[in-house]
């Protein structure tokens, strides 16, 4: 009897650990955000990633169904192991994304926890056995809960995605843009994890790659070989000026490097309107995001079999449709943040596979939730709409609805001549000297461009000529061409010298000096301009800013070049106007 039960305690042993040697981790990551920065004692929300083997028991066999449903997968806790005791918060995740073709399943879960008073420096964990390597895992966070020393309020940890179980071609160059964000306009950095405590047995695990700290890119070059390898990071975000991180995160996720005898050149690719790397996207409260995620094949003949996402809860993604050209295909796709998820950037990741079994480049772009876009706020211009200035070189200044910063790219204010359209100067944001930054919002232009007199202008702006902070979103663009008008007023005032007057009765005395035509008065054909402006039409409105040449006194009109007679009051003919 003894020897059947330490048998079937044997084989129980066994099946457990054969459940914990074959977990098959594939990455995760731990992030914090206060509930209320304010709040005393401090309650977090706790935001958990993961990825498994899709099948293996934690990974489920993640369908469309197993997501639709709400269906948690796995079990374990993530656990205080320093700083605090005890579990923080289950280890279930609700499945969001998953491949049949290389076999993952991701998901998330969210939980608040409230932490003892008096608690200063935590640090969380979820640990265990086993990568798909055989390696034993530790996705730890750590942080202060003391409040920060320039806002006195609590930090936000740095946010960042597990990359999806990417597969690179051997023989060929990559790059693997990793999004991070921080809710708290901080500094970001990213390092090699190292030490048990930062990564476990996967320390130092894909020694060939270079990794861009401060912009969070590695590359990985041709000349090495095949292989299957964890990648450990550590995510950390810094006070302006300091050395010291006020948080650190574990990334962690798996890269795949395979042999093929096809080229580097047939590698499936995204092509337009899918939205690049690094694009980031407002998406205002109770608005939907929407979509489509477009491949070309990478060869004549090939198909794209799966187009892969890794993306936030409640996301939708519709089968594969093959696109008008047989080597395109493509899914449509839609998001309606929840509430729950507003305030904060949310990244979507995709990839393409085809049927040559090989992969796009991975592409990440984030969502802002529940935001809006940097605009111009029209009542902050100086000088203001539709104002008269002085000709010669003016200060513009605006303000923007939120802080902003210099753009990442090329992105322009122009000054167009209002009639022809014609651009007359151009102000590019990008590093430029005629930009000045100021207070988050305030944005200072001084452009070395002289408004002529009598000239009308108006200005418009590029989509991004700023960004707002966290995730690069790009100012709202002005393309109205009455949202900025301006006009140089006219500082050469003509006085006629001499004017012969006569009336039926003879000879009259009177002096009559012409005056600008007045704003919304009526014209006709006869009423000719002779510089360099645009006639009045007839029965249309004449204002002196469009057609200075155009005189009026009272009830007649002048013509400046005696081209024709015209009556004025009290049958008054004038004529032979010399200036």
């Amino acid at each position: 009897m003894n020897l059947l039960i330490s048998s079937l305690r044997l084989i129980a042993s066994l099946m457990l650990f054969h459940d914990v040697i074959a977990s098959h981790y594939r990455g995760g990551i731990i992030m914090l955000r206060p509930t209320d920065p304010q709040l005393s004692p401090t309650e977090m929300e706790i935001y958990f990633r993961v990825s498994w083997r899709r099948s293996s028991w934690e990974g489920g066999n993640c369908d469309q169904t197993t997501i639709d449903s709400g269906t948690l997968l796995s079990s374990g806790s993530i656990d205080c192991i320093a700083g605090c005791t005890g579990s923080v918060m289950s280890a279930q995740y609700y499945c969001t994304d998953f491949s049949i073709s290389d076999d993952w399943s991701f998901g998330e879960r969210r939980e608040v926890f409230t932490f003892s008073p008096g608690t200063q420096n935590i640090t969380i964990a979820y640990t265990g056995c086993c990568w798909v390597i055989a390696s034993s895992w530790n996705t730890v966070t750590t942080m202060s809960l003391v409040p920060r020393s320039d806002t006195g309020t609590i930090n936000s940890t740095p946010r960042a995605i597990t990359s999806l179980n990417l597969r690179l071609l051997a023989g060929c160059n990559h790059t693997i843009a990793i999004p991070v964000t921080d809710p708290d306009n901080d500094i970001v950095r990213c390092r090699w994890a190292t030490g048990s405590n930062e990564c476990g047995s996967v320390c130092n695990a894909f020694p060939n790659a270079i990794l861009d700290e401060e912009y969070c890119t590695l590359s990985y070059e041709a000349i090495y070989g095949p292989g299957i390898f964890a990648v450990a990071l550590m995510i950390e975000d810094f006070l302006p000026g300091s050395n010291s991180p006020i948080s650190s995160v574990a990334l962690q996720f798996m890269v795949e490097v395979f042999t093929s005898n096809e080229s580097c050149s047939s590698v499936p690719e995204f092509i337009p309107p899918t939205l690049p790397q690094g694009t980031c996207v407002a998406i205002p409260p109770n608005s939907t995001f929407t979509g489509q995620l477009v491949a070309y094949s990478g060869s004549p003949g090939a198909q794209v079999i799966e187009i892969n996402t890794i993306s936030p809860s409640g996301f939708n993604k519709s089968g594969l449709f093959p696109a008008a050209d047989p080597d395109v295909f493509y899914v449509n796709v839609s998001w309606t943040p929840d509430p729950s998820q507003y305030n904060e950037v949310h990244a979507l990741c995709y990839i393409a596979i085809n049927s040559l079994g090989l992969s796009s480049e991975q592409i990440c772009i984030q969502l802002s939730a529940g935001d809006y876009a940097p605009y111009i706020i029209q009542s902050s211009l100086t000088p203001a709409n539709n104002e008269v200035i002085p000709p010669g070189i003016t200060v513009l200044h605006l303000e923007f609805s939120k802080p902003v910063r210099p753009p990442t790219h090329d992105a322009s204010m122009y000054i167009k001549d209002y009639y022809t359209d014609a651009v007359l100067y151009e102000v590019n944001f990008l590093n430029s000297t005629e930009v000045l930054i100021y207070n988050d919002s305030h944005v200072l232009i001084t452009p070395q461009f002289s408004i002529q007199e009598c000239t009308k202008v108006y200005i418009v702006f590029d989509k991004g000529v700023v960004v707002g902070y966290g995730c690069n979103l790009e100012s709202e663009p002005v393309t109205d061409k009455d949202f900025w008008v301006l006009t140089a007023e006219c500082m050469t005032t003509t006085t006629p010298k001499e004017i012969e007057t006569t009336t039926e009765s003879g000879p009259s005395t009177e002096e009559n000096h012409p005056c600008p035509c007045q704003d919304d008065e009526p014209c006709d054909d006869d009423d000719e301009c002779s510089c360099d402006c645009e006639p009045c039409e007839d029965d249309n409105p004449c204002t002196h800013k469009e057609c200075p040449c155009c005189r009026k006194r009272k009830e007649g009109y002048v013509n400046i070049e005696n081209k024709a007679v015209i009556e004025g009051p009290n049958n008054v003919v004038i004529q032979n106007i010399r200036f």
